[in-house]
């Protein structure tokens, strides 16, 4: 990177000089197309790994229903469990890395 003068002050050079302002039409021009997903070739381009894992859960969570009595405590179980796992995805975006210089818990415990 080279360095300019402005107003007698050495500046560097930006570190995005080289890229384009387009991004996605420089990224379009430059590399090489996928080949189209088709029914032949479609179990190759899945990831087998999520496959078992999502719809294992899924099939879990439409018989589990059907083979569990809803008793009292079942249901009470379902609704808290319900806020807690909302709770935590709400927390989760809050604490995230990209939301850490934005957002402070210690402005609620100020009084």
């Amino acid at each position: 990177m080279g360095m300019q003068t402005m107003k007698g002050k050495e500046i560097e050079d930006p570190s995005d000089l080289n890229i384009p302002d387009n991004y996605v039409q420089h990224t379009l021009r430059t590399q090489k197309a996928l080949p189209p997903i088709t029914w032949a070739n479609l179990v190759y381009n899945l990831n087998w790994t999520n496959v078992i894992v999502l719809g294992t859960t899924t099939l879990v969570s439409i018989w589990g229903p059907w083979t569990t009595p809803l008793q009292s405590k079942t249901f009470w179980w379902m609704v808290i469990w319900y806020y807690v796992t909302g709770l935590g995805i709400t927390a989760g975006t809050f604490f995230s890395p990209s939301t850490a210089e934005t957002f402070s818990p210690d402005a609620f415990l100020q009084p």
